[in-house]
């Protein structure tokens, strides 16, 4: 039974030390609750100096649906007690007096309603029987150079004294205003393919070569895919009743689910999605993707036909798939020769300067071979610098040393996301 009077325990743990003496031969004892610097009368002190609470009861469930649920479970508590003689300049007979207490209260591990030394002498207190308790005693093993720590006596000499913990006391909860209603029907359900698991994504990029006629094809796993490309994910258990894709990122506060705009695809072990710009948040509201890493989530409802005949709906959510969403590169256009000026148009280079849209782009970087481009430095575009004009454009110019006649890749980052593989070529004249 639970209890709100945390002294009942300190005055079972003193009953039991008081009662042990003289039964055992050992004359009779006082034992003091006061802390140790505040103790007169010979005998023994038993202080209560700590609490803690019980970290393997702390999630107990709640007997009803009262808020908050809690307030309206028992809290678990280990109690630490300093068990110390005190005989004023006789040593010796508080050595004896310990070695009395030690083998009490070795020799009772565990005391209950069933715990006495005849006579009607009960160890528990009468406000603590009939409650079904049980009381586990044991001796903490307090390394020496820690137990100076217990004493706050300054520069006074080391006292004796042993650290025990009693456990679990259980701190009376809030009287439950509620109680779950009885359970009629048992039945047990059973889901076939289990609960869903996203094994892994990939993508498909596609890209021409310099001098070639026909476009290469590279499957890329984890997923690499621009804006309007298609994202697989392979895994178990994907189908149900209903099934929605949840997007992550770290631009927003929860996952968004992904609209018929995705056209995203279900079967039982894969599913597709093809990338777009913009997802609408739970609020209504738009919200933009950028280049960078996302995460894929399967949210999977099932039904089940319950015993009685009805049907239950229950939710299941996979584990999260991460993919990359890289800018694309539509086009490139302007005389691609150095000094002079080249637009590359795409998307999602910047964000664009609606609000409501969300933070996105934290860093754009641009290679052109194995040259890194420099931001815009002064009003006018310099040589190896470029410009992020808008969130579809950025304007640079070649940097100097290039060879003519020769095709170099183009290389634009956005938030660590590299586009597909592109060339520029200088012409041969």
């Amino acid at each position: 039974m639970a209890l709100i009077d945390l002294s009942l325990v300190t005055s079972a743990l003193k009953n039991l030390l008081e009662y042990y003496f003289p039964a055992s031969g050992n004359g009779e004892v006082t034992v003091s609750t006061l802390p140790p610097d505040k103790v007169t009368d010979k005998g023994l002190g038993l202080y209560l100096y700590h609490v803690t609470e019980e970290s393997s009861l702390r999630n107990m469930p709640p007997p009803g649906s009262d808020s908050p649920p809690v307030a309206y479970t028992p809290m678990a508590l280990n109690l630490f007690y300093q068990l110390s003689p005190h005989t004023e300049d006789d040593a010796l007979l508080g050595q004896t007096l310990m070695g009395v207490a030690l083998k009490a209260l070795h020799d009772h591990p565990v005391i209950d309603d069933s715990t006495n030394f005849g006579l009607n002498k009960d160890v528990f207190p009468l406000k603590l029987r009939g409650g079904h308790n049980r009381l586990r005693i044991a001796l903490l093993p307090t390394a020496s150079e820690d137990a100076t720590h217990y004493w706050t006596a300054g520069s006074s000499p080391l006292r004796l004294a042993a650290y025990y913990q009693v456990s679990v006391v259980l701190l009376e909860p809030e009287e439950p205003k509620t109680k779950p209603n009885r359970v009629l029907t048992y039945g047990v359900h059973a889901f076939v393919g289990g609960a869903p698991r996203l094994d892994g994504n990939s993508s498909t990029v596609t890209y021409l070569v310099p001098d070639e006629t026909k476009p290469r094809e590279t499957n890329l796993s984890p997923a690499q895919a621009t804006f309007d490309g298609t994202v697989t994910f392979t895994g178990s258990g994907l189908g149900g009743d209903s099934g929605v894709l949840l997007l992550a990122s770290e631009y927003w506060a929860e996952p968004m689910a992904l609209d018929s705009l995705w056209a995203p695809t279900f079967a039982s072990d894969r599913l597709s999605v093809l990338i777009k710009d913009r997802v609408t948040g739970s609020d209504g509201k738009p919200r933009l993707v950028f280049p960078g890493v996302h995460g894929a989530v399967l949210k999977v409802t099932k039904k089940q036909t319950m015993s009685d005949g009805s049907t239950r709906e229950s939710e299941y959510r996979s584990n999260e798939s991460p993919f990359l969403v890289v800018p694309r590169i539509d086009s490139i256009v302007g005389p691609a020769d150095v000094g002079k000026k080249v637009t590359v148009n795409g998307r999602i280079f910047a964000n664009p300067s609606q609000p409501n849209l969300g933070a996105g782009v934290k860093d754009v970087q641009v290679f052109v071979a194995d040259s890194r481009l420099a931001p815009q430095a002064g009003t006018e575009l310099a040589p190896g610098e470029f410009k992020v004009a808008n969130s579809t454009r950025i304007d640079l110019k070649l940097p100097a040393g290039l060879k003519r006649g020769v095709s170099y890749p183009l290389r634009i980052f956005v938030n660590g996301a590299e586009s597909a593989p592109r060339w520029v070529r200088i012409p041969k004249t």
